[in-house]
């Protein structure tokens, strides 16, 4: 399992052999699947995911190294069988019959993710599980040597002796789990405060956006307690505490719509504000993959610190609420000033980050041994259950940040092709030079300065054409240079 997790893990970061790598760490998977299936004398559906990594194994050493859509395919299909063998294990079991349905879930969206966007998503998607596999390989290794556990154990047996090594007591337990909710004789009051500074938060955030300044945004960061519900929620998932989970629940949505409500509000006193100009707003409105893989380590950092009486309390704020409340507030700028679309934008900038803040948090409760092992070694289901619907939903608002990034991508490429297009086009010996290429909101603008006879117009744009494989809109700003020298006339040259 190490040496397979790390030949996938290396062809998410060594594009040329990317196929190669991927495909010989998925034979290894097949290798111990196939160890895993014999020992355990499963029904012979258990058999289609050794063959599946074995088929898109070989497979994958037949594809271009170039070919990201080919190696999409592939990885896609081995999802889908995948997705299928959990389906059909929910439809024949009585038991667990969730806890499947969520995993076929998760493989569907996933193979929809890998299938869609294989060139933004395919590396991240290898990358993650190709350090997951790695890392439970490498604890299997560490604990069979220190004689922890058997040569025969499970990767999740593994995990839970050296998860067992770290448990907080009850106390310990019922301490933290007081903090995380506001429940007991000092509800109301705690209820207030966090009403108090998500309030002052929100206000300082909206003026921050709306005055393009970084050093108010990150000032909301501070003092926002949002904190408290997103932990709350990955507690109650590990905890089983329903009730708790859901109240934390409705805590974050209702704070969630009273940050966009005053975002709107206070947009409406601020007539200076200006959508084309801000910068934040441009950051906030369009979320990439980037902001997901940040709110995950800050999520986990959130946990980590929430977890440990040793962490400074202000941390989880920091890291948990890293652009929760900023986002929300410039979604109701938005809103009010009718741009709905980039309102919704920033929207999708506070959902990945929420949810995927949940699940970190959720594995640094567990790693750091606050969540009861023997809980969820007895409870096992509902809890896989719960993170897997969490999951989900990663996966899910990970679709629209993919296309997002594509389209990032393809602006980037087509403006890229412009400029090497047009300098074909004038030729080496050509007076003018290419000042720059933008990106208007139809067209393509390249603009040239110099002196001299200029190639037909047509030509340049029959190659970006051809370029870019499609119809492109070009609109060509020429200036004409003219030296001057001392004695010669300031005007008549342009």
């Amino acid at each position: 399992m190490a040496i397979g997790g790390a030949l996938v893990l290396l062809g998410s970061a060594i594009t040329e052999w990317f196929p190669q790598l991927v495909g010989s760490g998925l034979l290894v998977l097949a290798v111990v699947d196939v160890r895993r299936v014999q020992r355990t004398h499963a029904q012979a559906a258990a058999w289609a995911r050794p063959i599946a990594y074995a088929a898109a194994g070989i497979a994958l050493f037949l594809v271009d190294p170039e070919g990201t859509r080919a190696s999409g395919v592939v990885i896609g299909t081995v999802l889908v069988v995948v997705g299928l063998v959990s389906l059909w294990r929910a439809v024949r079991s009585s038991v667990a019959r969730g806890e499947h349905f969520v995993t076929a879930s998760v493989a569907f969206a996933l193979a929809a993710l890998v299938l869609l966007f294989p060139g933004t998503s395919l590396r991240a998607v290898t990358a993650c599980l190709g350090f997951a596999i790695l890392a439970a390989g490498f604890a299997l290794v560490v604990l069979t040597l220190s004689g922890r556990i058997g040569d025969d154990a499970l990767p999740w047996q593994a995990f839970v002796v050296w998860v067992r090594e770290k448990q907080y007591s009850a106390d310990e337990r019922k301490e933290l789990v007081d903090r995380l909710y506001f429940a007991g004789d000092d509800a109301g009051a705690r209820l207030t405060r966090f009403a108090t500074l998500l309030l002052l938060a929100a206000i300082i955030a909206t003026l921050g956006v709306a005055a393009d300044n970084v050093a108010v945004v990150v000032g909301a960061m501070l003092i926002s307690p949002i904190t408290a519900p997103l932990m709350g929620i990955a507690a109650g998932i590990l905890l089983g505490l329903s009730r708790r989970t859901l109240w934390a629940l409705v805590t974050l949505v209702g704070a969630a719509v009273g940050v966009v409500a005053l975002g709107a509000l206070m947009g409406v006193v601020m007539p200076s504000f200006f959508l084309d100009r801000n910068n934040l707003v441009s950051t906030f409105a369009t979320p990439t993959l980037i902001d997901l893989a940040v709110a995950l380590a800050a999520g986990a950092a959130g946990g980590f610190a929430t977890a440990r009486k040793d962490v400074s309390n202000s941390l989880p704020g920091v890291a948990v609420s890293l652009t929760l409340v900023p986002a929300l507030a410039t979604a109701g700028l938005l809103f009010e000033n009718g741009a709905f679309a980039f309102g919704f934008g920033a929207l999708l900038t506070f959902l990945p980050n929420a949810v995927a803040n949940v699940l970190a948090a959720a594995a640094a409760f567990v790693l750091t041994g606050f969540a009861p092992l023997r809980r969820i070694e007895e409870s096992g289901q509902s809890v896989r259950f719960g993170l897997g619907i969490v999951v989900l939903f990663v996966v899910l608002v990970t679709i629209p940040l993919a296309w997002t990034v594509e389209e990032i991508i393809d602006r980037n490429d087509l403006v890229s092709g412009v400029e090497v297009a047009t300098h074909e086009w004038l030729g080496e010996n050509s007076g003018y030079e290419v000042l720059e290429a933008t990106l208007l909101k139809e067209a393509v603008e390249v603009r040239i300065a110099g002196t001299g006879d200029l190639p037909s117009v047509d030509e340049l744009s029959a190659k970006v054409n051809e370029t870019a494989n499609r119809e492109v809109e070009l609109v060509v700003k020429v200036m004409e240079q003219k030296t001057l020298v001392p004695g010669s006339p300031a005007r008549g040259g342009g």
